[in-house]
Parts: structure tokens; C-alpha cells; sequence
């Protein structure tokens, strides 16, 4: 209880303005997950632990607060080790209601370069990724981004190309990896799932958008680098565009429809807000 309530309290702070409060009380909820054992990795021997729906519970509570560290990138001393930390911890799974009361189903866990494995575990049944899932591996991506453009925002391009390539290939993949998320979802469907998946694929394009950006320098601000050949800018910014009408395209409903505007993420609102950015500057 402790735990939601200091996560509840730094959405208030973040929604009044004052985010130091809100990173001080995020920064005492990452800790006592940890204090609490909330990040306990699935045992080889035993696995009781792991497979119970309350450690699940708590295990999801982790989770929480790690996403939300790596949305805001505070506290800054947590970001730079967050992939180790959370290395071969199984991703939220499947709850499902079964006679004896609810039951466990793992999916994927991540390695400390966020690529996912499967889960083996003798007694769980292991299942295709679940919609929390996904977005747990977008975020992680989201935050490898956000530290390439901190470390090299008024830098030489040139020297970032090759991380800009690594990243775009990582949200790539795994964006397809949703696929079967995404199939299972109606383009119409309000339900916590659908929500989910949107917020996942804002934040893939948002990924796209953020660091093709860095390579063209009318949407980064960052002089043009010599070495880098023209034609890779000129890809990058039509790269650039196609996810920011792909973004578009998701907020389409609320846009231009009736569905209910304030039942998007306040991530998706400062999406919307770079992806505006791009699109005033074609």
C-alpha cells in the first residue's frame, strides 16, 4: 500500500508542476520495491515463490516503478544501471482465474542488452507476451533513447549514427514481436488492453521519431555534421515524417472521433506534442 500510495502522490506532483517532489517519492518507491523483494527473480530450485499470484502482485508493483523511472529518467542514479538490475525478471504475466483461485502464466524475461527469452520454469506454463509485457520492453527502449540524446545532444552526429541504427532496430523488433498482441485487439476496442497497446505503439513511434530526428539537423538543432552523407539525412527525415503520420493515425479517433480524450496517457500527450513538432517543420 505504501508503495502505490508514494507512486499515486508522484502523479500528483508531476500534475501540479512540481516533478522534484514527485522524483523524491518515485525514488522512495523504487527503493522499498527493492527493500521488500518485490524484484525476486524466479528461483531454479523453487519456483513458489515466483509462480504465487501475490508475488506476481508485487512483482507487477516493481514493474511500476521501474517504468515510471524510466519514463522520467529520474532519479538519474537508478537510469544508467535500470537494464542490469531488471535482468532475466520475468515481464508481467498472464492472471487467469482457475478453481483454485487465480493462476500464474509466465511469458519473457529480458536480458541486461533488452533482448527477451522465454521463461522456463518446471511448474508454470510459459505464454505469448501479454499487453503490460510489451509496454514494459517499449519503456525500456524509451529510456536507452532519451539517454543518447542527453549524452549527445549538441554532439557530432557521425559518432551517434551507429547507437541511432541499434536503437531503431531494437524498437523495431520488438515492436513486431506485438504482433500477436496487436492482432488480438479491435481497432474499436476500449478495454484496458487496447489502452495498453496504444500507449505501446505511441511510444514505438515516439522512439522512431526522437532518434531519426537527432541525424537531421532542421529537426534537432545540432549543426550539420560533413561526415554524414546528405542522403542518410534525407532518409532519416522522411523516416521521421512516416512515424509521425503513423502517430497521427492512432490519435485518429480522439482527433476526429468521439472517443474520450482524457484517457490518454499523459505520455502520449508529450508525444503528441514532438510529433506536432516534426509535422510543422515538413
Amino acid at each position: 500500500m505504501i508503495v502505490q500510495a508514494l507512486e499515486c502522490i508522484q502523479l500528483y506532483w508531476f500534475g501540479v508542476g512540481q516533478p522534484h517532489s514527485g522524483n523524491l517519492c518515485l525514488a522512495l518507491a523504487y527503493r522499498s520495491c527493492q527493500m521488500l523483494g518485490f524484484d525476486q527473480k524466479l528461483s531454479n530450485e523453487n519456483d513458489g515463490f515466483g509462480g504465487s499470484f501475490e508475488s506476481e502482485l508485487c512483482r507487477r508493483c516493481f514493474w511500476a516503478c521501474w517504468t515510471s523511472t524510466c519514463i522520467v529518467m529520474e532519479p538519474e542514479p537508478y537510469i544508467e544501471s535500470a537494464w542490469k538490475e531488471v535482468a532475466m525478471l520475468p515481464l508481467p504475466g498472464l492472471i487467469s482465474s482457475v478453481s483454485s483461485g487465480c493462476k500464474v502464466s509466465f511469458n519473457q524475461m529480458m536480458n541486461e542488452d533488452w533482448q527477451s527469452f522465454p521463461v522456463r520454469s518446471p511448474s508454470t506454463d510459459s505464454q505469448p507476451a501479454t499487453a503490460v509485457g510489451i509496454l514494459v520492453k517499449i519503456i525500456g527502449v524509451w529510456a536507452k533513447v532519451q539517454l543518447l540524446c542527453k549524452g549527445h545532444s549538441s554532439s557530432a552526429t557521425a559518432r551517434n549514427f551507429n547507437s541511432t541504427k541499434c536503437l531503431s532496430s531494437l524498437a523495431t523488433s520488438l515492436f513486431n514481436d506485438a504482433a500477436a498482441v496487436r492482432n488480438s485487439v479491435s481497432q474499436d476496442d476500449e478495454s484496458p488492453e487496447a489502452q495498453t497497446l496504444l500507449l505501446h505503439d505511441a511510444i514505438y513511434h515516439q522512439c522512431q521519431i526522437t532518434l531519426h530526428s537527432m541525424i537531421v539537423p532542421l529537426f534537432s538543432g545540432i549543426p550539420a555534421d560533413p561526415t554524414v552523407d546528405t542522403e542518410i539525412q534525407r532518409k532519416a527525415a522522411e523516416t521521421v515524417i512516416y512515424h509521425a503520420d503513423l502517430f497521427e493515425g492512432l490519435l485518429a479517433p480522439y482527433l476526429y472521433d468521439r472517443m474520450d480524450v482524457s484517457r490518454l496517457p499523459p505520455l502520449v500527450g508529450y508525444g503528441a506534442f514532438i510529433n506536432s513538432l516534426a509535422v510543422n517543420h515538413q
